[in-house]
């Protein structure tokens, strides 16, 4: 039972409970980086103990794809921060919780141990997390974005200050597609369960809104786009567009200028060339290609060094820090991931919310993430694999075991029967 809460409390922290820390550490004002480290340093000595003894999957390709990686990835640290001690933009201890304690260990923790016995209360905690923090975050967060000396600028983008817009959105976009994938899951459908998923999802939408962050509402329309594809003729689609359109014709009727005025407006600045934060991640990615080309085996470097940050791409971070070596790997992961989301979509209506959180945080770590920091898309890459994998360990019960000849059944002797009279 320990261990299992271990299991719990590692998916749902990686996949909304930073969020709700977040929402809570800012409505008491305690400083969230020093606390959220200890929950994430915490994550990572869960997973340990996880790996060591509540294994169930045995070593395999997707495992070790992610050993490689992580290895690769651990060296380039190393070589970065201690050998050659480069600025960074964060602290030394900082890289490493992030990359092995919220990211890697999870990962492997998260696919040796995740199994069809867990599934139902994963769900329900992590619905449960991600519509309490979208509540939060709607009541205690705001447009206005402070400045160091305490002056207040209104961004027409929601925040708080340790999460931001882009962040904000995800876990909008997350709400959403968790509860509409818990609702898929129902093997009868209600009307009370429509009732909680159209909330909650209407919450969702909201707070996506308010974010005003393009890469999230992406995210959404190819993970809803992917999801009719796949099942366009199947059970409880047409429930699904249901709450849906009612949700967005909610949404619609009730924030019509912040849809026109805010949303639109942010996607018509990059076809008119005035978007400052796309010229960056342009200025991000060639650099970061750069670096990769001067040195194509290992990598050079943790950050892309004309921004001082990450490139906002992680397929271009895999090959700028980790080379070749790491790089083709962590795509050969990715690629295997995306299948297996694909496959769970159309046939396990259970897990169809975990395959839609991959495909969305996928395309986040595309447009606006990071290797060292994406923890939702390493733990959900783990679980789709692990619940496509053919890999898994039987329990010692169903284990078929070898009788010697001493045990095995012998046949019933038959006894002559007396003659009748």
């Amino acid at each position: 039972m320990i261990l299992r809460g271990f299991f719990y409390y590692l998916v749902t922290w990686s996949l909304a409970g930073y969020f709700l820390l977040a929402a809570v550490t800012h409505v008491l004002g305690l400083d969230n980086s020093t606390i959220s480290l200890i929950f994430r340093a915490i994550g990572g000595v869960f997973a340990g103990v996880l790996i060591a003894f509540a294994a169930r999957r045995r070593f395999d390709l997707n495992l070790l794809l992610i050993i490689i990686f992580g290895v690769a990835y651990s060296t380039q640290l190393a070589l970065t921060l201690h050998v050659r001690g480069e600025p960074s933009a964060l602290q030394p201890f900082a890289y490493w919780a992030w990359a092995l304690g919220g990211c890697i260990f999870p990962a492997i923790a998260t696919y040796l141990c995740f199994t069809a016995d867990k599934q139902l209360w994963t769900v329900r905690l992590v619905l449960g997390v991600a519509v309490a923090s979208t509540c939060f975050m709607l009541v205690f967060g705001s447009s206005m974005s402070f400045a160091s000396g305490g002056l207040g600028v209104d961004t027409g983008r929601w925040n708080i200050p340790s999460v931001n817009p882009i962040a904000m959105g995800h876990l909008g976009a997350t709400t959403i597609l968790v509860a509409l994938g818990w609702l898929l899951g129902r093997s009868r459908i209600t009307i009370k369960q429509m009732g909680i998923a159209g909330a909650a999802a209407m919450a969702g939408g909201l707070l996506l809104l308010l974010a005003n962050s393009r890469g999230p509402l992406l995210a959404l329309a190819v993970c809803l786009f992917i999801l009719a594809l796949a099942r366009f003729n199947r059970r409880g689609t047409a429930v699904l567009l249901v709450v849906a359109l009612s949700g967005a014709a909610v949404l619609m009727a009730t924030q019509y200028d912040l849809i026109v005025e805010g949303v639109l407006k942010r996607f018509s600045l990059i076809s008119s060339g005035q978007d400052r934060a796309t010229e960056l991640r342009f200025i991000a990615f060639n650099g970061a290609w750069d670096q990769f080309a001067g040195s194509p085996l290992m990598g050079d470097g943790i950050e892309e060094r004309n921004t001082g940050f990450y490139p906002h791409n992680v397929i271009l971070e895999a090959l700028m820090a980790t080379g070749l070596v790491g790089a083709i790997p962590f795509v050969l992961l990715l690629a295997r991931a995306v299948l297996a989301s694909w496959e769970i979509v159309r046939q396990n209506e259970q897990l169809i919310w975990l395959a839609l959180l991959q495909i969305q945080y996928l395309i986040a770590a595309q447009l606006s993430g990071s290797i060292y920091q994406s923890t939702a898309l390493w733990v959900t890459t783990a679980a789709v694999l692990a619940a496509t994998s053919k890999a898994a360990v039987r329990p010692a019960s169903t284990k078929r075991r070898r009788l010697s000849p001493s045990s095995r059944p012998r046949p019933p002797i038959r006894r002559p029967t007396a003659p009748h009279a």
